[in-house]
């Protein structure tokens, strides 16, 4: 760190020899004089520590080495004229009037040495990397699309980041600097802050340095405002705000600039809810100006693009979470609006296209029967056939504007369940499609009745059936020959979370298929909506779980596409439907 002298106090300076830094060290005979007048002209030799050190080739004003680069040796020659200037000062506050004029011309070499240093040119590939971040920010907004847990969303953000800007657990003098925080609260409070991933330091020193330092968050010049104030930070100079304990350390300014917080701060707030803890992810970049003109580093800017971008989709997967959840309140006409007629097409239209085929096929029982006799024909049995065949005309023409509804005017609360009860109405609902189809459903019926289930069933319910019908579809759309079967097992329960595997024998789905599978929209079917996989996974998150596709190679022997979905067993009240309210 930098601390001036005295004004009277002469310093010394020094130079590394193989190194452009400049450092001073109050000089060894330079004591503060015990009158403020100095008499310069007693003291032959001592008149200037600076003129003797230069002329005694201690110091060159003019320093060579990495001229002609960019790197950080740039700021290190900045840094050491600052250093002299500072020294000059020093002198010229002490000196007599007759030494002015040799002051003046040692100010004007500095002035000289100071324009004679490179500054930053723009980086040659300052395009290109726009044009990568471009590319990044459309795949970050792609994955809200895949409604992609929010975890999911920062953990492929980080990965990519390390990719890209070519960084891991080692330290790294030139940055950038990666850092991410969580926050903890009890009772609505906040009661501590972890320091959850990094880049760019070694991890152990990261958690190391966190746990002496994020205690004292309250009073940091960056982590307060994020963290405790909920602010997001852009393109802040660290020296302007004092620094941070935290930061000065992990980014190491002792060893990078002699002490002083020489770098650039940006952060994202990442807000939690009820159920999840904040997050904030802060990026470091060093300057790549001196300590009098600071200037961010090129990549600084296309990194804070891709900050606002990830804070952007994580409120916008928040967004669905909950209006998802707003779904189940009496406040249709909100939902109506949020999911729009896609959705409800989609919803409607499973049922009407089972009450289509059940009244088809009362119809097809009552036909002969009237045929039988004109009495028949013309007697109640007669009427009840045509009215058989209008209600099914009927559902036929609901199934052209809507394809599901799951019910949700019967959802009122959190329910009490079994795992065997949840799939007895699944099959009460799916029985004549499922004979339609020619498909058999298996589940071990006494594993299902020993699992006890405090969630929303309507949900639960309507998840598993848009898994189920999708295999169905995939039977009749690809012609799969019998048997034809759907399987659901008990992968894992253990404490509140359980995780089911519902497999099928149907045509593999491609593995390039393995994310927009579950993008709103997205359909390899002529007459489908791509609604169906999108909403169950919705599902699952909002039931404290996932949905994910199983590689075909993980799958019992004889099936070929598998989801595994996982969900709590416990969802506590204020996490259904009071929730929404929120």
């Amino acid at each position: 760190m930098l601390t001036l002298a005295a004004p009277a106090q002469k310093c010394a300076l020094y130079r590394i020899a193989g190194d452009t830094q400049w450092h001073y060290t109050p000089s060894a005979q330079s004591a503060a004089p015990k009158s403020p007048d100095l008499d310069l002209a007693a003291h032959p030799r001592n008149h200037s520590a600076l003129e003797q050190n230069v002329a005694e080739g201690e110091i060159d004003m003019h320093p060579r080495e990495n001229r002609s680069g960019d790197g950080p040796d740039n700021t290190r020659d900045a840094q050491g004229v600052v250093s002299a200037c500072i020294a000059l000062v020093q002198e010229l506050a002490g000196a007599h009037q007759k030494d002015f004029e040799h002051l003046k011309h040692r100010a004007q070499e500095l002035a000289t040495a100071y324009t004679q240093i490179p500054h930053q040119r723009p980086h040659k590939q300052g395009w290109e990397r726009a044009r990568a971040v471009d590319a990044w920010i459309l795949d970050i907004f792609s994955a809200t699309e895949r409604a992609i847990p929010r975890e999911t969303l920062v953990e492929e953000f980080l990965t990519r980041y390390r990719k890209e800007r070519q960084i891991g657990d080692a330290y790294k003098p030139h940055g950038p600097w990666l850092f991410v925080f969580e926050t903890e609260h009890e009772q609505g409070h906040l009661v501590k802050i972890h320091g959850r991933a990094s880049a760019g330091v070694h991890p152990e020193a990261f958690q190391q340095l966190c746990a002496e330092y994020l205690p004292l968050a309250s009073s940091d010049s960056f982590l307060e405002p994020v963290l405790v104030d909920g602010a997001d930070i852009d393109g802040w100079h660290a020296l302007w705000f004092g620094g941070s304990p935290l930061f000065d350390r992990l980014v190491g300014t002792r060893r990078r600039s002699g002490g002083d917080a020489d770098y650039w701060v940006n952060a994202v707030l990442l807000p939690g809810n009820d159920r999840y803890e904040s997050r904030a992810i802060f990026i470091l970049h060093p300057n790549a100006g001196d300590l009098i003109q600071p200037e961010p580093p090129p990549a600084m800017r296309q990194d804070q693009r891709l900050l606002m971008v990830l804070a952007l989709a994580w409120r916008q997967l928040e967004h669905q979470i909950k209006s998802l959840a707003a779904l189940t309140e009496a406040d249709r006409r909100e939902f109506i609006n949020l999911i729009a007629p896609g959705l409800l097409h989609h919803e409607i239209g499973a049922l009407m296209h089972t009450l289509s085929a059940q009244v088809y096929e009362q119809f097809n029982l009552l036909k002969p029967l009237a045929l039988q006799s004109p009495e028949n024909e013309s007697g109640p049995i007669g009427l009840a056939t045509r009215y058989a065949h209008a209600i099914g005309g009927l559902a036929a023409r609901l199934y052209a504007v809507t394809d599901a509804f799951n019910n949700m005017d019967k959802r009122a609360e959190v329910e009490e369940s079994t795992l065997a009860n949840i799939f007895k109405e699944i099959q009460l609902l799916l029985n004549h499609r499922l004979g339609e189809v020619g498909a058999q459903l298996d589940i071990p019926r006494d594993a299902f009745t020993a699992i006890s289930l405090r969630t929303d069933t309507v949900l639960l319910e309507h998840a598993l059936l848009n898994i189920i019908n999708n295999a169905l579809n995939a039977f009749e759309d690809h012609r799969t020959p019998p048997p034809r079967k759907i399987r659901v097992d008990v992968e894992k329960h253990e404490r509140h979370l359980l995780t089911l595997v519902i497999a099928n024998n149907g045509p593999a789905i491609p593995g390039s298929l393995d994310k927009d599978i579950f993008r709103r929209g997205f359909t390899t079917r002529r007459s489908g909506h791509g609604q169906g996989l999108y909403l169950a996974r919705l599902v699952a998150h909002y039931l404290g779980g996932s949905l994910h596709l199983i590689e075909e190679a993980a799958l019992p022997d004889g099936y070929r596409v598998g989801f595994r979905m996982s969900l709590s067993t416990r969802l506590a009240s204020m996490e259904g439907v009071s929730r929404a309210a929120d």
